[in-house]
Formats: C-alpha cells, structure tokens, sequence
C-alpha cells in the first residue's frame, strides 16, 4: 500500500505595517489578520474623547433640574429655608416670589408674588434659621419681614434724612444694602447701608435699633460717609464684617465695642462695589468678591474682642483675579 503523500503546512506570514518585511507605507493593506490593537484603535479614542466629554459634564454633577421662569428682569437675590422645601428669589423688576417644590406642578409657577417696597429692586433675601420667617432687603431705608407664606409680618423704622449725626438716627436714611441673621440669637440681625452704618435689630422691636455701629471712612468731614455694600456674621456669632466703598474690610466683635473697628484690611480698589462678604467655617478666614474684579480672602487673626485688643491691621493672604 502506497504510503499517504506528506502534507506540506505553509507557513503563515503576518506582516505588520511599518516593518521593514512590508516594503510600504502604513497606508497599504496589511497580509494576514490585523492586529487586535490595531482593530481597537479607534473604538479607545472615542471612548477616550467621551470620557473626557463626560468630565466636563460632571464637574458639577447634577442628577435633576427645573427652570424657573417668572420674573421679567435679573434675579438679584435668593434663599433656600432650611428644610430646601421652599425657595425665594427676588428681583430687579421689584417682585418677591414665593416657591414651594413639594406643592408645585408641571406649570412651575411660584404660589406667591409680592412687591415688597414699590418701585425698588430686591437687594436681600434671607431666610430665618428656623424658617419661620423671611427677611427681605430692597434698596429703600426699611427692611420687612414676611412669613413662610409670603404675608408682611414686621416693617422696621426708617431714620430722619435730616439728621446728619447718624447716632441721633432710629433707623437708615438711606438705601439698604446687605443683612445678615445672628446665627446665635434668633430674633437679631444686623443691616448695612449706604447711609455708613450697620444696625443691629431685634425682631421684637421695629421702632428703633438695638445698637448702632457708625463706619468712618478715609476723608473727613462728610466725606468720612461710606457706602456700606455688603455684611455678614462669622458662624460662631463672634464677630460681624462689612465692606466699604472705601476699599476697606471692617471686623467689630459683636458684643462690642463699636466706636471703631477691632480690625481693617484694605480690600479692593476703592469706589468699587464689594458685593459679597463670607466668613469660613471656622471663622478664621474673610472671603470678599469685589467690584474690582477679584474675590480675596483675608485671615482673621484676632483673639478676643475686648476693648485693650485695639485697632489691628489685617492682612489679605491671597487674591484671585475673575
């Protein structure tokens, strides 16, 4: 019996691109199976552009989101009650409304409007810390206080334009501008005007203030008078900041004394408008956002607020520009 021929096993030959066995440019076809790299090249890039789409999408992760689209002009203020249940936004076309996402439907429509002062923007919105109570800013000399419900509890006293010793005032006699609730005391909280004072008020008295703070800007005379822009409580109550339109950053401890600040930075550029003022958690730290372009942070340094303290200059420990 004839022996079976032997099967002859050609070799199989892969060449890659590139190689010097190819003899061409990447561009031609490639003899044998592609390699499985090769194959995947593409699917990685698109995966790689995704990824890259999708960190940018997240870097503020949100997982719902409604517009709520009713006022007419910018929205200048807004606040949040401490449950999140309810919303307040105010407004440069004067109106207060009142929102209320568990009682909301599809028409997202807020379930009240007011107009807190007639024909003056909303500067301030801030809800009480136990909610109870809304305490609402416009650019007149009044601040009010509404319910959860949108109802006018309280209107403060406004002072005589006429007197030109602001301590002799029971109220501001000029635009208010910020306010602020004591985070230790529920029936207080302190305003800031463009009259250069910050008054202390308790809720249960809306004749006059409880304590006047009277800032003196650089100048004399009439011009030590600064614009008050923006106020605020440290989160331990110790002390209350305010910025100027002179450029400076103003600390009183406050539990006094109020003749003059226990300490100053130099803010921003003067004449400019410092719209916003926060302390840190741990209250060692100023964050200012000013008309200027920039938001600094200056370190609270001081100790204690008794009067043998006395005046400290306060440093800015950084500065970013918008």
């Amino acid at each position: 019996m004839d022996p079976e021929p032997e099967m002859k096993h050609e070799p199989k030959i892969t060449v890659r691109p590139g190689s010097e066995a190819d003899g061409s440019s990447d561009d031609d076809d490639v003899i044998g199976p592609m390699p499985a790299e090769a194959e995947n090249a593409g699917e990685y890039e698109e995966e790689a552009e995704d990824d890259e789409e999708n960190e940018e999408d997240d870097e503020f992760p949100v997982s719902h989101e409604i517009v709520l689209r009713d006022h007419h002009k910018a929205v200048s203020a807004i606040t949040l009650d401490p449950s999140g249940s309810r919303l307040v936004s105010g407004s440069y076309d004067y109106d207060i409304k009142f929102w209320d996402f568990g009682g909301m439907n599809s028409e997202l429509k807020p379930f009240k409007t007011v107009e807190a002062v007639e024909g003056h923007p909303v500067h301030h919105l801030e809800y009480s810390h136990s909610g109870d109570s809304l305490l609402a800013i416009t650019s007149s000399v009044q601040a009010k206080l509404y319910s959860r419900e949108g109802i006018e509890l309280t209107e403060f006293a406004k002072g005589d334009m006429y007197l030109r010793d602001m301590r002799h005032t029971k109220g501001h006699v000029a635009e208010i501008t910020s306010a602020a609730w004591n985070p230790l005391n529920r029936d207080e909280f302190i305003t800031a005007s463009a009259d250069s004072t910050v008054r202390i008020w308790d809720v249960n008295s809306k004749w006059e203030h409880k304590t006047l703070i009277v800032l003196r800007g650089k100048g004399s005379g009439v011009a030590q008078r600064t614009k008050i822009t923006a106020c605020a409580y440290s989160p331990d109550g110790r002390w209350i900041g305010a910025a100027a339109n002179d450029g400076t950053v103003n600390l009183w401890g406050a539990n006094g004394p109020f003749n003059r600040p226990a300490g100053m930075a130099d803010g921003h550029v003067r004449l400019s408008e410092t719209s916003g003022i926060t302390f840190s958690h741990d209250g060692n730290h100023l964050v200012t956002r000013g008309g200027d372009e920039t938001v600094k942070c200056t370190f609270v340094h001081l100790k204690n607020t008794n009067d043998s303290m006395g005046y400290q200059k306060l440093q800015n420990t950084s500065s970013t520009t918008k």
